[in-house]
């Protein structure tokens, strides 16, 4: 779990500085909002939800800012609440919805009771809300 906040942490720290990088070039006016944003994620990541929620916070903002776009939430200063209470706040669709929507449906799955691991992989994987998820496992045959 530690190596996947390092990862989360080490993630977020690439995309802050695409973000300010976009910053410096789009924006020579109208800086406050999204540099209040950033400080704000800058101190949310007590465990390895906030984290990844942060990330896909910063994943947005990021985007934004390097299309010269802000849009809503970040068209406003961020709301004085903990990030995990903002998640309403994302658009529709991020990696967070899809992933919860897709283990509450494939949480039971006989793909996961067959499975050696019980599933422990796929649950780690994106899973789209539509369409189909596909997985291939590629072993070698031992030496006879």
């Amino acid at each position: 779990m530690e190596s996947r906040i390092k990862q989360l942490d080490y993630d977020f720290e690439m995309m802050l500085f695409r973000a300010k990088s976009a910053l410096d070039e789009h924006y020579h006016e109208n800086r406050i909002i999204p540099v209040h944003w950033m400080q704000k994620l800058k101190m949310q990541a007590r465990s390895f939800e906030e984290a990844r929620l942060r990330n896909d916070f910063l994943f947005y903002l990021m985007s934004a800012l390097e299309n010269a776009s802000l849009d809503s939430p970040f068209d406003q200063m961020p709301p004085d609440v903990p990030l995990l209470e903002m998640k309403e706040l994302l658009p529709i669709g991020t990696r967070l919805d899809v992933e919860e929507d897709a283990q509450e449906k494939i949480q039971g799955a006989d793909l996961f009771r067959k499975s050696p691991d019980k599933g422990a992989f796929l649950l780690k994987q994106p899973v789209p809300k539509s369409g189909i998820f596909c997985y291939l496992a590629i072993v070698a045959k031992p030496d006879q």
